[in-house]
Order: structure tokens, then sequence, then C-alpha cells
């Protein structure tokens, strides 16, 4: 802000300086919006980090498991076509039995 408003004062003194400093007030508004625009970013990339931080901190209390020994869903399923496999072995053999 500060940067602004030399600037502001550097570009309506203008015509009472030298030649050689006729761009600095150009240059000073050009640094002033640069400086404005890092600090806006900055600001915006600490909120995001700490919005994520919020919802890694909310999201922990629920991928904690309730159960310390989670279903092992692979070997249920193995068990289960297993079964499924034999009951139909075993009805193709009633079935196809001639006696």
């Amino acid at each position: 802000m500060a940067l602004g408003v030399i600037a502001v004062i550097v570009y309506v003194t203008r015509p009472a300086l030298a030649q050689s400093y006729e761009g600095l007030a150009a240059a000073l508004c050009a640094i002033a919006c640069g400086v404005l625009l890092v600090r806006r970013f900055t600001r915006l990339l600490a909120e995001e980090d700490k919005l994520q931080e919020q919802q890694l901190n909310g999201n922990q209390a629920t991928v904690s498991p309730s159960d310390p020994n989670p279903p092992d869903y692979k070997r249920i399923l193995l068990d289960h076509r297993r079964k499924r496999e034999k009951t139909l072995n075993t009805a193709n053999i009633e079935h196809n039995d001639p006696t």
C-alpha cells in the first residue's frame, strides 16, 4: 500500500522531476501491484493448507476402522465359490446318476 501511495505522489509530481525519472512512477505502480498479487496468493495458499489440514483431521476419525480385525473378503469369497461349486457338482452327480 505504501508503495502505491509513493507511486501516486511521484506520478503527480512528475513534471518537477528530471527526465531520467520519468518512468519511475509506472515502475513503482507495477511493483506495488506485483506485491499485492503475491501477498494475496500467499494468503490463499495458507488458507488452502489450513482447510486441507482440517479435512484430514476430520477424516481421520472416519478412516480408522472400528473393528481391529476387519474381515478377509477375499477368503470369504473363495469359500463361498467352493461351497457353490461343491453344491453344483453334487447336484450334477445326482442328476446324471442312472441308478
